[in-house]
């Protein structure tokens, strides 16, 4: 019974991974809906839910190469872009933080906001070492 059990597991693998590479030719626009969605932070059940399809389906595409590749890619993308954001607002407190020190009619209140933003984003490890880069 064992035996029979581990050779329709092993035909189910095989079946699957057929259906994978079938796939693995070339995205469809469905498809990169998915990865955007997923990248944005969507559950594989709201992908499939907007995108009217199972959760298996989507599952599935998640193990297709060419589908894990563009994940991969959007999400470095997505990532440096959050950095340069992150970096930029960082460089912009700094500049309004040292008009207001400077200013002899700057308000405490806007002092301390800037302070807590730095002190914000200064946890963030690369954003403390792209500070120290940017003053030597």
């Amino acid at each position: 019974m064992m035996y029979v059990l581990h050779r329709i597991d092993e035909a189910h693998s095989q079946i699957i991974i057929k259906e994978v590479l079938k796939m693995s030719q070339k995205l469809t626009q469905k498809q990169l809906n998915a990865i955007s969605m997923l990248v944005e932070g969507s559950s594989v059940g709201l992908v499939a839910l907007s995108l009217k399809l199972r959760r298996e389906t989507v599952s599935r595409w998640q193990r297709i190469p060419e589908f894990k590749e563009e994940y991969t890619r959007l999400t470095n993308e997505m990532r440096l872009s959050i950095k340069d954001q992150i970096t930029d607002l960082f460089m912009v407190t700094i500049k309004e933080l040292r008009s207001s020190a400077t200013s002899t009619d700057s308000d405490p209140r806007r002092i301390q906001a800037l302070l807590n933003i730095i002190k914000t984003l200064g946890t963030d490890i690369n954003v403390v070492k792209i500070n120290q880069s940017n003053h030597n």
